[in-house]
């Protein structure tokens, strides 16, 4: 159980910094100031940490019931889209902010964010159902 936190949180600590690092990159070099925004590593932070919660929850469930992992990724969405709207609910209550620079920089994040998801929850998935407990 352990390794495969450590791995997961290798694995998005690596695939997160480059993340960050092109976001950054392309927002600082490429963008004009008008469609920049000044918290990016706050929508990448909200994402790395809902999604290592959610995958070390995965883990935590597959050792308990490792029948229902797929159930509580279904249920682990369900949080991050009440959890995203919360995290949104400041920026479009902010008449200050671009609601929609904002929105393109935070899905330009989530995207890659979800495709990494699927695929660790896919990987705890096939893990417990390849190897049933009694």
């Amino acid at each position: 159980m352990k390794k495969r936190i450590t791995q997961t949180l290798s694995v998005l600590l690596t695939i997160g910094g480059l993340l960050f690092a092109a976001h950054y990159l392309i927002q600082e070099e490429l963008l004009e100031s008008r469609h920049r925004i000044t918290h990016v590593w706050g929508i990448h932070l909200f994402f790395f940490g809902f999604t290592f919660a959610l995958i070390a929850g995965l883990v935590k469930v597959g050792t308990i019931l490792p029948a229902k992992v797929g159930m509580a990724y279904l249920a682990s969405v369900v949080l991050k889209m009440f959890a995203t709207f919360l995290f949104f609910l400041p920026v479009l209550r902010n008449d200050q902010i671009d609601n929609k620079t904002y929105f393109v920089h935070f899905f330009s994040v989530f995207f890659p964010y979800l495709i990494i998801e699927v695929l660790l929850a896919l990987r705890e998935i096939r893990i417990h159902s390849s190897h049933p407990k009694p």
